[in-house]
């Protein structure tokens, strides 16, 4: 954070998937621990090496520090030296993006259910109100006109229209939780 903040940035963006949210609801409230997200993501071999790293390079985590422990402590480590964190919803699905078949290109994609998508927004906008640096957030990051490899010639929707009533159900919802945070909205 300090080499950050000596190039003069003011600002990161804390990138993440709707599944990290997901996840948490899937076992009742509690957070993925940093090994399990590791070895999820990573395999066994790799996940359990990596995370060894990243607690020896930081030395308030453990293995059992959850993901959002940590990006609390990434948002006070930031404030400490003036620097706004922006999160911003990527992808639905954690995995390689961004193409038009990917399951992540557009509302109602396979891997962008909308109402699941504006649950994961609430989540991380109630989180964000606990850390006076999130100052705002995206609703999702390359929206982009989602091809069906099954039927290809179907476009789920991919117009004005949709754009504007989605996000702007999404804002809503955010502001349900967080009025006070600012909201930024991907183009087609």
């Amino acid at each position: 954070m300090t080499q950050i903040a000596s190039a003069g940035f003011e600002i990161i963006r804390l990138t993440y998937a709707d599944e990290k949210v997901n996840q948490i609801y899937a076992r009742n409230g509690s957070d993925v621990p940093l090994e399990v997200a590791m070895i999820n993501g990573l395999g066994y071999e790799n996940g359990t090496r990596l995370t060894k790293e990243i607690v020896a390079h930081n030395p308030g985590w453990t293995k059992d520090t959850t993901r959002f422990e940590i990006w609390g402590n990434i948002a006070q480590t930031a404030a400490s030296k003036q620097i706004y964190i922006h999160p911003d919803m990527h992808v639905g699905k954690a995995q390689w993006c961004c193409n038009n078949t990917d399951g992540n290109a557009w509302f109602n994609d396979y891997d962008f259910p909308v109402d699941v998508w504006k649950r994961g927004l609430k989540y991380m906008a109630n989180w964000a109100q606990g850390h006076d640096d999130v100052l705002s957030m995206s609703l999702r990051n390359e929206l982009r006109r989602a091809i069906n490899i099954t039927s290809p010639t179907s476009t789920i929707d991919y117009d004005w229209l949709s754009l504007v009533g989605d996000d702007a159900a999404a804002t809503d919802a955010i502001y349900e939780t967080n009025s006070d945070i600012l909201v930024t909205w991907s183009s087609m």
